[in-house]
Formats: structure tokens, sequence, C-alpha cells
């Protein structure tokens, strides 16, 4: 299997309000899904390493909301939020 370096991602526009964004990882699929779509796990790497990431809302359906914080040391954050509009489980 061909892996992308650590670092190589595709961003495509699809509209004014929708991008899509491929990685390509060297792992198992269902171990990459569980990472993205498992509270526990997402807050252990997502985002910038000096930020504590903190899930809010994970509702893995289509149509389902996610919502996340990253905190920074002085106690400022920044929140994010998103909807799920197509959801793949691992085959």
């Amino acid at each position: 299997m061909a892996t992308a370096s650590k670092h190589e991602m595709k961003v495509t526009v699809l509209s004014d309000t929708e991008i899509q964004i491929t990685r390509e990882f060297d792992a198992p699929r269902d171990i990459v899904f569980k990472a993205m779509t498992d509270p526990t796990l997402l807050s252990r790497w997502w985002g910038p390493r000096r930020y504590k990431t903190v899930v809010d809302a994970m509702d893995v359906r289509v149509g389902g909301k996610w919502r996340m914080r990253n905190i920074a040391a002085d106690g400022g954050e920044h929140a994010f939020r998103g909807e799920f509009r197509d959801v793949v489980p691992s085959e």
C-alpha cells in the first residue's frame, strides 16, 4: 500500500460552504475510523500539542453534530463545530 507522508493531505473546495480533506494513513481503516469518531481517542491527538482538546459532542451519524474546543494554557478557548454529512464505517 502506498502511503502519504505524515503531512501530506489534499483539500478540495466542494462549494462556498463545504470542503473535503483527504489524507492517507499507514494504519488499518478500522483503527483510523475509531480514532476519528471516538471522543476519548480524538481528544488525545487532535489539535496543536500546546492545547487541550475537549469533545463536547460527537454524534457519529449522517446529520449528527460534533463540537470541540481547544483550550490554551492561559484558559483561552477556541470552539469549532460541524455536522456529519456522510459516515462510512470501516469495513
